[in-house]
């Protein structure tokens, strides 16, 4: 279908229907080898769906050829088939809308494909060539890209600003075969950052003439590093030839870094070496002048920067140096010179070494410091040194904790004693030594080791002493912070158990309870708790003191006292207060006990009438645990045995075998076993009363 008119831009539904809509954006063009032309453009946005299909338009002289149309609002490409784009041709891509029943059409800018023009002069060819626009897209790069072909790879072989639309090739290929004209075709690029390009037509068989001459090789003088750059810098003698046009500078995979078109240039940066992580190896290869080859890589010998790698032995405060030797150079190396720079000053010569050794130990380098080496190869004969890149190390020691806090000192049992200390996180490479102090006082003896990963969720590293006998004496113990060079780098504060004792008043039942004070917490001693203790477990609190008080009397006098048991045990816990780690930590003492003396009251007289007073004799013990071995007679006054018993329940009701003895006194023998082993036999009379019946 042709259109004898243009498609302008419709501003009428906005106008009518307050609904814009948006047009196309053609991007690019690209012309293939078989002269089709793909048409790349962005889609409208389309938020009230209203899009009907694409028209893609050729525009000729007096007509607009419709291409083709495309329903679907998302496909952004279309490939004109045998468009005969040796001529410049003009497209542009146009939506069409139905909108409440209206059409309405909106198209793309105009875009026309780029047709260079190409005149070969001998070894120059002149390329020219057309913009593809009027307005540039904001998408576009405003530069076009020159590219050639003859190897059957486009290569890209100049950049220019987009306003400039001709360029100047001297070519630089040398045939394979003598006199043997070299078909090159050329095209010109523009990218478009919408991810498409702009592909000219391909101008081929431009047909320019060259000799076959290539000039001798040149003779790299030394590979070294330029040190205000610290990229690999190669310097190289110049082929005696008088048409060399230039060098081309190759690593060793004989990939271009440099290219120098001024014959006198006989030097070269390489802006993309990374010479502090590797050893970089370089060749060079001389071009002629149009008619000569290029000299093989083959026939030169590569030469390589020096990769200086510098460890600090830290434990040893040593630092080593090592590189690989400097290769290929007529003669060989004659020696190395050792640089060395201490925090910014300037290098310094350390030591000069043989040139077949390719190592150095710097001994006895300061600590926590910024230190600088470089090396230098010196040639035999005489050329341009060659020297390293500069490395740099922090000696770095050891990271030692900020803070090690030994928090708390706690006895388990009889035989153990629990310490916790506060480590700082991420110290990992640090381990932490629990000590304790010798029975002599002389030094400390380890006890247990863990590495900072093994502290628990608060931070926390726990420890066990089971060779301890907490309630006969006070230890003494630390945390060392051993370093990752086994060296121990700090010491926390010291810290000892609680140890309490007991003293036992039986003539008025009191018992005192007295401890050490504890040391040392980061936050002071807040108050001492005392417990008495039951089961083995801290049971009662009996009472809260100030730190400054270290004992406490308790008297054991209550009805439920006399009714208990005969030993008191107790326990103390010191309380922390708040310290700078925000933390309230507690210690607790070993268990101490104190056994009362039993009491044991014996009436003297019974009245057996069973009026609920007196009715029964047997003996009263308090502050007891329990009775062993215990035996009871009871004789009249002749000596005859009466009564006996061996059970501590039973008593006597003035009774013997024939039933109630008769009034008068009676001999008592008792004898019995505390728990504690404590022996007791008490002799005396009692006297029966029998009342008067009523």
């Amino acid at each position: 279908m042709r259109s004898i008119t243009f498609i302008v831009f419709l501003f009428v539904s906005s106008l009518l229907f307050g609904q814009a809509y948006e047009a196309p954006i053609l991007h690019c063009l690209q012309v293939d080898a078989t002269d089709d032309v793909t048409l790349t453009w962005q889609a409208p946005a389309d938020p009230s769906n209203d899009f009907v299909e694409y028209h893609i338009w050729r525009k000729e002289t007096f007509f607009n050829d419709d291409l083709g149309t495309i329903p679907n609002i998302n496909t952004t490409s279309f490939i004109d088939v045998g468009a005969s784009a040796n001529e410049v041709e003009l497209y542009f891509v146009e939506a069409v809308y139905d909108s409440a029943g209206i059409e309405i059409r909106v198209s793309s800018e105009l875009m026309s494909t780029i047709n260079p023009s190409a005149n070969g002069f001998g070894n120059r060819v002149e390329l020219d060539w057309n913009t593809p626009t009027n307005t540039l897209l904001d998408s576009i790069y405003s530069v076009f890209i020159v590219q050639l072909n003859y190897t059957g790879i486009w290569e890209s072989i100049d950049t220019l600003n987009y306003s400039d639309t001709s360029y100047v090739y001297f070519s630089e290929i040398c045939p394979t075969f003598p006199d043997v004209d070299v078909d090159i075709d050329f095209r010109i690029i523009l990218l478009d950052t919408f991810g498409c390009t702009s592909i000219s037509v391909q101008r081929d068989d431009v047909t320019p003439l060259f000799d076959n001459n290539p000039p001798t090789p040149p003779v790299i003088e030394t590979v070294t590093v330029d040190t205000a750059l610290q990229r690999a810098l190669i310097c190289w003698f110049p082929s005696p030839e008088g048409d060399v046009q230039g060098y081309r500078v190759l690593n060793v995979l004989e990939e271009e870094i440099a290219l120098t078109t001024d014959p006198s240039v006989i030097s070269a940066v390489d802006f993309t070496s990374n010479i502090v992580l590797s050893s970089q190896g370089y060749l060079v290869v001389a071009r002629d002048t149009c008619g000569g080859n290029e000299t093989s890589a083959d026939d030169g010998i590569p030469h390589y920067t020096m990769n200086l790698d510098v460890e600090f032995l830290k434990c040893d405060q040593n630092s080593r140096l090592d590189w690989n030797p400097y290769v290929n150079w007529e003669g060989g190396v004659a020696n190395y010179v050792v640089f060395g720079s201490l925090d910014g000053t300037a290098l310094q010569v350390l030591d000069t070494i043989p040139g077949d050794q390719t190592t150095y130990l710097h001994m006895d380098v300061p600590l926590d410091v910024d230190y600088v080496y470089m090396v230098k190869a010196v040639s035999i004969n005489g050329f341009k040194p060659s020297i390293s890149p500069r490395t740099a190390v922090f000696t770095a020691y050891p990271e030692v904790p900020e803070f090690t806090y030994l928090a708390n000192v706690n006895v388990l049992g009889p035989t153990s004693i629990e310490l916790k200390a506060l480590v700082e996180p991420g110290a990992a490479s640090t381990r932490y030594q629990f000590e304790k102090l010798d029975q002599f006082g002389e030094q400390y003896e380890p006890i247990a080791s863990f590495d900072q990963s093994l502290a628990d969720n608060d931070g926390f590293l726990t420890a066990v002493d089971l060779d301890v006998r907490p309630a006969d004496r006070i230890y003494d113990y630390r945390v060392s912070v051993i370093d990752s060079c086994g060296n121990v780098a700090s010491v926390s504060d010291t810290s000892s158990n609680v140890r309490a004792s007991i003293s036992v008043n039986s003539s008025v039942r009191e018992n005192i309870v007295s401890w050490n004070p504890y040391v040392i917490w980061d936050g002071s001693v807040l108050q001492y708790n005392i417990y008495r203790v039951e089961n083995g477990i801290a049971g009662q609190l009996l009472a809260t003191v100030p730190s400054n008080i270290l004992s406490y009397s308790d008297v054991v006098d209550s009805i439920q006292d006399y009714l208990g048991d005969a030993q008191y045990c107790y326990v103390i816990e010191a309380v922390e207060s708040p310290n700078s780690f925000g933390l309230a930590q507690f210690s607790r003492s070993n268990i101490i006990c104190g056994t009362q003396e039993p009491i044991i009251f014996i009436p003297n007289a019974i009245t057996p009438n069973d009026d609920g007073l007196n009715d029964f004799f047997t003996p009263v013990a308090g502050y007891y645990d329990r009775i062993d071995g215990y035996s009871m007679q009871i004789y009249d006054r002749w000596g005859m045995l009466v009564f006996e018993t061996d059970d501590p329940f039973r008593v006597w009701r003035a009774e013997d075998g024939d039933g109630m003895v008769q009034e008068g006194m009676y001999i008592y023998h008792i004898k019995f076993r505390t728990g504690d082993g404590q022996q007791f036999e008490r002799y005396g009379d009692i006297t029966v009363i029998i009342p008067d019946s009523e």
